[in-house]
């Protein structure tokens, strides 16, 4: 069976129960603008959703490294073996002891339904169905959500999604209001309780968006999570100023202009970074010994994008660490965290080389 038309002609809401009442197999497609979203039927019933970053295989890698103990080589390995077959990885996962069944169950069907909910908030565009035979290894230990309590749900959420988008941006940092105490080593389910697992995330750096790519947590619970913490006070919205300086430097474009001072609700461990960075680059230049002329104005003409090369890279280091509890054994490797451009690495080289010709010139004069 393909069928195949636009939102503003059949509602989603009626293109899930059309399906349903045929208990057909298959996959319905969806797209706008740049985004796709894929919902997985078997014999009527919803067994999978995706879009964009939100899938099954990114918010459950995301789950194991952000909730498990194991080794970051471990996580990939397991993915890699079974790549696209989520009912293979979903069963060794289990198999492994790393997630129990409940478990494993309870954060697929979570998932699910909020990525097939968040696709009603389209008014606008297209819809093609088509029909396969098997749907297998897309189905997590054999779910199945019945049509009906996706579209209650996404008609439950519509008024709430639009209030929590006025309020919460992709661009907005957050900060804790209070100290953080004893309550955040208690054992606690964050499937259950997404809000304290997002909170011990905030850390007066992160932007929303890095929260919607790194967390396991689908783009509805970030923001659900977040005004809920935001209502309650428990977070508070950076100061507007403060929070485009921190956006100017996750983006690389701080092109040379001084970073302010981060307040007490910034990350101790980035601010000391980046301070520490900038006196180092600082100390390095006023040092170096260049005798040639245009060997000077061609190293100032170089510093600012060394600085922020330098500045970027340190960024991407706390990330890493952040994210696997080890150290990068290569600038290559903070890209699994964080990506940076091909200047970032070019000027990044490009200071240890002139570090280096620093040396040999000392050197020589002292030869």
């Amino acid at each position: 069976m393909i069928l195949s038309g636009t939102l503003k002609e059949f509602i989603l809401a009626d293109v899930f129960q059309l399906l349903t009442q045929q208990k057909i197999t298959g996959r319905l497609i969806l797209h706008t603008g740049s985004t796709d979203g894929i919902v997985t039927f078997r014999d009527g019933f919803i067994v999978s959703a995706e879009k964009s970053a939100d899938n099954l295989s990114t918010k459950l890698h995301n789950y194991i490294k952000d909730t498990k103990s194991l080794p970051f080589e471990s996580i990939t390995e397991l993915f890699k073996s079974y790549g696209d077959n989520l009912n293979e990885l979903s069963s060794e996962t289990i198999k492994r002891g790393i997630m129990s069944k409940k478990e494993m169950i309870s954060f697929a069907e979570t998932t699910i339904e909020d990525i097939a909910c968040s696709l009603f908030q389209w008014k606008a565009g297209t819809y093609r169905f088509s029909s396969m035979q098997s749907v297998e290894s897309l189905v997590i230990e054999d779910i199945s959500i019945p049509v009906e309590n996706i579209v209650m749900e996404a008609m439950r959420r519509v008024d709430e999604w639009n209030r929590m988008i006025d309020v919460i941006k992709e661009d907005i940092v957050f900060i804790p209001a209070e100290k953080k105490t004893d309550d955040f080593s208690i054992d606690f389910d964050p499937i259950k309780n997404p809000d304290l697992y997002l909170l011990k995330k905030i850390d007066g750096t992160t932007p929303v968006r890095i929260f919607l790519h790194t967390t396991f947590l689908t783009e509805y619970k970030v923001y659900e999570a977040l005004n809920s913490l935001y209502q309650s006070k428990k977070i508070l919205i950076l100061s507007s100023k403060l929070s485009k300086s921190v956006q100017e430097a996750l983006n690389k474009q701080l092109k040379g202009k001084s970073l302010i001072a981060m307040t007490t609700g910034i990350s101790v461990i980035t601010t000391a970074a980046i301070v520490l960075l900038m006196f180092s680059i600082s100390i390095i230049f006023k040092r170096a010994v260049f005798p040639e002329k245009t060997v000077d104005a061609y190293v100032r003409g170089v510093e600012v994008p060394i600085k922020n090369a330098q500045q970027n890279v340190s960024i991407a280091s706390v990330y890493y660490r952040a994210q696997t509890g080890s150290e990068p054994s290569t600038i290559t490797d903070l890209n699994t965290v964080f990506i940076l451009s091909s200047d970032d690495f070019y000027f990044f080289n490009l200071n240890s080389k002139l570090k280096y010709k620093k040396n040999i010139d000392v050197n020589k004069k002292v030869d």
